[in-house]
């Protein structure tokens, strides 16, 4: 269990850098660029999940018995496919991260000079971002086996399919046939297996 929890607390230092350094390289909203309105859904989500979220990411690995009433029934090898599918949702976010460069905004915001990035994960992908979400989730859910994680996680999904809305609809008010024609050969969070009629 020790080596579960050092692996959790690995996965969310992880992530906390990733976001740190990317973060610190958003640049200030300039002349010419504008954010988009997230909206009371978002940010009542925020509100909710952000104490939730922040209780159970701390509070298990300090003590997880606080969590054993509603623990769910994966074994340890099973666990440790959790540990691998987050530390694969940590990779999947730096190179989205590395990839958007100036592009990248915790906000939804229209850069002066904004371009449609299509390489790499986004040649597939059109909100890869959420999917390295998407893994982080689900592999720490599994990985502390709490009925907690999994309801703060399918809350958090829920808010970032909203989100996903609201973006889509940004970038076709800004690319318009450019993007339209980029999400019919696109999946949303994972690669499209059928091309879009």
């Amino acid at each position: 269990m020790l080596s579960l929890r050092i692996a959790y607390v690995a996965i969310l230092v992880s992530v906390g850098l990733v976001r740190f350094f990317w973060h610190r390289k958003a640049e200030i909203l300039k002349a010419g660029e504008t954010d988009v309105p997230e909206g009371g859904p978002i940010w009542v989500a925020r509100l909710v999940l952000m104490p939730l979220w922040g209780i159970s990411i701390i509070g298990w690995p300090i003590h997880p018995p606080w969590f054993a009433f509603q623990e769910l029934p994966f074994n340890e090898p099973i666990r440790w496919v959790g540990v691998a599918i987050a530390v694969a949702g940590v990779g999947v976010l730096a190179w989205v991260h590395k990839t958007l460069g100036e592009n990248f905004s915790p906000f939804l915001r229209i850069r002066e000079n904004h371009q449609l990035v299509e390489n790499c994960p986004y040649r597939w992908v059109r909100h890869p971002m959420y999917t390295s979400f998407a893994l982080i989730f689900l592999g720490t859910v599994i990985l502390t086996a709490s009925s907690v994680m999994f309801v703060v996680a399918a809350m958090a999904m829920g808010a970032i399919a909203v989100r996903t809305r609201q973006e889509e609809a940004m970038l076709i008010e800004r690319f318009g046939d450019s993007y339209r024609e980029y999400r019919n050969r696109t999946g949303a969070l994972f690669p499209r297996i059928f091309p879009a009629s």
